[in-house]
């Protein structure tokens, strides 16, 4: 999500380059909340989870699967 123009002044200037280490090299490319790849497509369910368009599995909001499907 880009940076809106009124909340740039908060951030280094160097904002990029931490983001991707953080995203490539602390989290390994994955979320660290979820454990998904970055950049892999999620639909947010109303139970606050998610479901992978892949799979049609439904996940909590910790990434654990809930053991149904969409």
């Amino acid at each position: 999500m880009p940076i809106s123009l009124e909340l740039r002044p908060l951030y280094p200037p160097n904002w990029r380059e931490l983001a991707n280490w953080i995203k490539f090299e602390r989290a390994g490319g994955h979320c660290e909340w979820c454990g998904r790849e970055h950049g892999t497509t999620v639909l947010v369910i109303a139970s606050g989870g998610w479901l992978d368009p892949e799979t049609g599995e439904c996940h909590d909001e910790q990434g654990c699967s809930l053991g149904f499907y969409a």
